[in-house]
């Protein structure tokens, strides 16, 4: 992977923190010939202005600055912006200076003696950590947004069939009410036996049909969370009896 490849030219920010000048200045040109952006900060102070003001990716900090230790000012980085990746510049990298750097906050080190390739290596493993960063950040993105969605449309199924089921009940319980007055025969004879079959049947298909109605109630109270159980005994031979009246 290429030095900041996956991320835009204005992405590949570094900000170099050195009070030796001229060393700044030459590691600038060589970052800005390769295709990064840099700036120069010879002191903490204004290396936490420009982390403020510009916000870049990553930042070489040198391990000393002055009578201020490059390990403190790490610390600073990482209350002021978290997401900075810092690297720490050393002329006489050790492993004691290293191990203490990354416990400071450091991602990375190398030797201000070694080759330009050194360095630019090392931006490259930088930019591929922001890489991943940034990848996995839009996938947690598209995952929340997604199951936003998915609960969205489970709230509108679920409104959709309390409605539904809240419309279909009315209009049913005069079906089972004027079927039940007419198979008891309420307001006199029907006149013919088999009328009286069929009232009951429709009574019963009326009745069964409420009973999914409710079912689907209920199922939207238990995805609400709102679901009372309600015990009681059945009489299995009648239940079973409608049914086979259903289906004749």
């Amino acid at each position: 992977m290429t030095p900041g490849a996956g991320v835009g030219p204005m992405d590949r920010q570094v900000l170099i923190v050195d009070d030796d000048q001229d060393f700044a200045e030459s590691l600038a040109e060589i970052l800005e010939g390769t295709g990064y952006l840099s700036w120069i900060a010879k002191s903490a102070e204004a290396a936490l202005a420009l982390i403020r003001s510009s916000a870049p990716r990553v930042a070489l900090v040198d391990l000393r600055l002055g009578f201020t230790s490059g390990m403190d000012l790490l610390v600073q980085f990482s209350a002021e912006q978290p997401n900075l990746i810092c690297v720490v510049m050393t002329a006489h990298a050790d492993a004691q200076s290293a191990i203490e750097a990354l416990r400071s906050g450091a991602y990375d080190y190398f030797d201000k003696t070694c080759a330009p390739n050194e360095l630019l290596a090392v931006l490259s493993r930088c930019f591929e950590k922001i890489q991943l960063q940034e990848e996995r950040r839009a996938a947690h993105e598209a995952l929340r947004a997604a199951k936003d969605e998915a609960e969205a449309a489970n709230r509108a199924k679920s409104e959709f069939l309390a409605t539904i089921s809240h419309e279909l009940r009315t209009p049913l319980n005069a079906v089972i009410g004027f079927s039940e007055m007419m198979m008891l025969e309420t307001l006199g004879p029907l006149g013919t036996p088999q009328y009286v079959s069929y009232a009951k049947d429709t009574f019963d298909s009326g009745s069964h049909l409420l009973s999914i109605i409710n079912d689907i109630l209920d199922l939207s109270k238990a995805e609400a969370g709102k679901l009372e159980l309600s015990e009681s005994e059945t009489d299995v031979d009648a239940a079973i009896n409608a049914v086979c009246r259903i289906v004749r």
